[in-house]
């Protein structure tokens, strides 16, 4: 009976899903963003056996997958189905990870929101990095989650480096995947394995660390450290920065040194800028939204940071 109920809920979700994608697609049907011409041109850069150049190269799994479609004739309109389609899988990743925390209807709820929030879903119909960037995330942390021999571990590391290079702030992505592979082995008493791919990880660090910085180089990182800009393209809120930086000039070149400059010299600033910079980002609330916006944030959001500490203490108690 409980997988009949499942299969029909599942089925009720997948309609609600093909309906609202449908009545999208209708509304909107392939846009462009201010980035789309950069990847298509970085697409056929790679389609001509060249490597794309400059802020290109921070988008690179995009530009590959752009590639794809463009190189096998489905052009845009693939690109855009493909969205599509990730999202679905999307869906289904969290009403599988909402039943196993929490059981079934934790899942149904949590592909519900998701399929129904209509605020994400427009940007399926954009050639642009949020839609497979949210999708991709969400499917590698469900897989991670599942994953029970090597070749699943494998394979949802995989899928998350992918993931980790659709855009620059992908690496969090990456930290993210690492720590939760580990936590998954080691709960699961894989004690060997959980050490090699520590081992791994401290091995690869300093080639990836570079990658990193490559990206970050068409990112202007110092230039909002020198002003104390919290929430980028929204200058009112910021850290008021101390007088001895006025005359500090930011080098592109090298991103990361700038940030080092500033916590060596104003380490007491930088930690504030820091913590402000991530109470931005979990909070999520903006000045600039509606207030009924940000109620709206409070009141979902808030909630489930305590949901997924219930569920990491749990997966703890069940793996100890």
């Amino acid at each position: 009976m409980h997988r009949f109920l499942d299969s029909r809920t599942l089925l009720a979700l997948g309609a609600l899903w093909l309906i609202i994608q449908t009545s999208l697609f209708f509304v909107f049907g392939v846009r462009h963003g201010h980035d789309t011409e950069r990847y298509l041109a970085a697409a056929d850069a790679i389609l001509h056996g060249e490597i794309p150049l400059g802020k290109a190269t921070s988008y690179m799994s995009y530009n590959l997958f752009v590639a794809a479609f463009r190189g096998t004739g489905l052009g845009e309109g693939g690109i855009v189905l493909a969205h599509v389609l990730l999202t679905g899988i999307a869906a289904i990743m969290l009403f599988r990870m909402g039943r196993r925390l929490f059981g079934a209807p934790a899942g149904v709820v949590a592909a519900f929101l998701y399929i129904a929030y209509l605020k994400l879903h427009p940007w399926n119909f954009f050639i642009l990095t949020d839609s497979p960037f949210a999708s991709l995330t969400i499917i590698a942390c469900g897989l991670l989650l599942e994953s029970r021999r090597w070749w699943q571990w494998v394979g949802a590391f995989l899928i998350s480096i992918f993931a980790a290079f659709l855009r620059p702030n992908g690496f969090i992505l990456l930290l993210a995947t690492f720590v939760l592979l580990v936590f998954r082995l080691w709960t699961a008493r894989r004690r060997i394995p959980s050490v090699l791919v520590v081992v791994a990880a401290l091995l690869l660090a300093p080639r990836f660390l570079q990658l990193a910085k490559q990206m970050s180089t068409h990112e202007t990182i110092g230039e909002y450290y020198r002003q104390g800009i919290i929430i980028p393209g929204y200058e009112r809120l910021r850290v008021s920065p101390p007088s001895t930086l006025r005359s500090f000039t930011p080098t592109p070149s090298d991103p990361f040194q700038d940030v080092l400059f500033v916590v060596r010299t104003e380490p007491w600033y930088a930690t504030k800028l820091a913590l402000a910079k991530l109470a931005a980002f979990f909070l999520t609330v903006r000045p600039y939204h509606h207030v009924a916006y940000n109620v709206l944030i409070m009141a979902t959001l808030y909630p489930l940071y305590a949901c997924a500490a219930v569920g990491l203490f749990r997966a703890t108690s069940e793996g100890s």
